[in-house]
């Protein structure tokens, strides 16, 4: 499935990873410029991810939507194998086979039994280098995506996260991450956009469950065949922020409420995933109402619901609160967890940073406990990050968090300028300038 911004934040797939014994992560280039990384675990099943720097953000106005369209041409044919002979197989090794797309990243996945880590790595590399582009398929895909696109945007919380993007960084990472009716991307567009992403320096290739020495052989071997290129650029990330109203019928509304976030690999990042806590807007049982007021305030109105988020990525972040209820409650909702967010600037108790770091760490722990979620997190590090890509010991560093730390945090979020977008009746639904900060 396409991964959006929505899923980013539910799951923060991209997050800093944990160091276990058993995730220690071994790392090398090859010599084409292919990042190399894997996880000796001592398991029956084995991963690998194909992460290549060509998201979103890396578009430009004459071809976006590529990076989607580039996404449904996975698992086509290549010049080895037909799209049928490569379903086959997989279902014949009992494996399974995914690709998802992000604002920064395409990641290409392979789960199987580990002895068959040698025909998967080739797999993965003829799908990178050799998937036959056919102009006649083209179009076909490039309906295909447009109609999924359709389809996505008619969920509420996706339309309201793309339009958030949109707004908050206007270009790069505010490119949407869906190909539109209105793209004029052409099958030549596709081609360069492949010839540019596609490249040795561009791609980190890692295995969960793989020992290293054979996973290196066996890059160099179908991987070695790229050019080494050059690594994806796109400008500097910058926050601007601002307003969009979207209209749609019905009697609820949405609203995504954000202020300037930080970067996945720094501190700040962190200590705003604790002050995510600290607010506290989801509920952590089924029948109660929440121990925090944003989480109270939701659950005395049916049908409404509300979050936080908290999105990282190489060089910037947002982080905010998304509502969804009966349009006249969606202000007062919002305040409510406005008014956390100030309360925690002026102050976090000893038992508020407790349970905010509890929260924080059981997340983070999640994150890593799938083979595809450790592949993927590993890979962009090494795309994207500034340091040696290692498993971070983010648990002991959310332990370091202090109350003072989070309450900076959240007078630097409030300082900045709101990015606000909503969906539903504009003559109910609040404008920026209706909430006290």
């Amino acid at each position: 499935m396409l991964r959006t911004t929505l899923l980013k934040k539910a799951t923060s797939v991209t997050a800093p990873l944990i160091q276990r014994a058993s995730y220690t992560v071994a790392t090398s280039v090859a010599s084409n410029g292919v990042r190399v990384a894997a996880s000796e675990e001592s398991s029956p099943v084995s991963s690998l991810s194909v992460v290549v720097g060509a998201g979103s953000r890396f578009e430009n106005p004459h071809n976006f939507g590529v990076s989607h369209v580039l996404k449904s041409f996975a698992f086509k044919n290549t010049r080895e194998r037909s799209a049928f002979r490569i379903t086959r197989e997989a279902e014949l090794q009992g494996a399974q086979l995914s690709v998802s797309q992000g604002r920064e990243s395409l990641v290409y996945s392979a789960e199987f039994l580990s002895q068959d880590l040698p025909y998967f790595v080739q797999l993965l590399s003829d799908v990178i280098s050799q998937t036959n582009f056919a102009k006649y398929e083209y179009l076909d895909v490039k309906k295909f995506v447009q109609e999924q696109t359709k389809q996505s945007l008619s969920n509420p919380e996706i339309k309201v996260f793309e339009a958030l993007h949109s707004v908050a960084f206007r270009n790069g990472l505010g490119n949407s991450l869906y190909s539109k009716a209105g793209s004029k991307a052409t099958y030549e567009d596709l081609m360069e956009f492949v010839n540019q992403s596609y490249v040795g320096s561009n791609i980190s290739v890692v295995g969960t469950g793989v020992e290293k020495e054979q996973l290196d052989g066996l890059v160099q071997q179908h991987f070695g065949k790229l050019d080494q290129g050059v690594k994806a650029k796109s400008a500097s990330s910058k926050y601007y922020g601002g307003e969009s109203r979207l209209e749609s019928c019905g009697e609820h509304g949405a609203l995504a409420l954000a202020f300037e976030g930080a970067p996945l690999s720094s501190s700040e990042y962190l200590r705003l995933q604790v002050l995510r806590y600290v607010i506290g807007a989801e509920k952590t049982t089924k029948w109660g109402s929440g121990i925090t007021s944003t989480s109270a305030a939701a659950s005395k109105v049916p049908g409404a619901s509300v979050s936080t988020f908290n999105t990282g990525y190489s060089d910037a972040g947002l982080f905010g609160v998304y509502v969804n209820a009966p349009s006249e409650q969606v202000q007062a909702i919002t305040q409510v967890a406005i008014d956390q967010i100030t309360k925690a600037a002026a102050g976090v108790s000893d038992e508020e940073l407790k349970r905010a770091i509890a929260n924080a760490k059981f997340e983070t722990a999640q994150l890593v406990d799938t083979r595809l979620g450790r592949g993927q997190i590993v890979g962009e590090q090494q795309l994207y990050g500034k340091e040696a890509s290692q498993i971070f010991d983010v648990l002991a560093k959310l332990n370091e968090v202090s109350a003072k730390e989070v309450s900076e945090v959240a007078k630097k979020a409030l300082a900045s300028k709101p990015t606000l977008v909503t969906l539903g009746n504009s003559h109910t639904l609040p404008y920026v300038d209706s909430f006290k900060f």
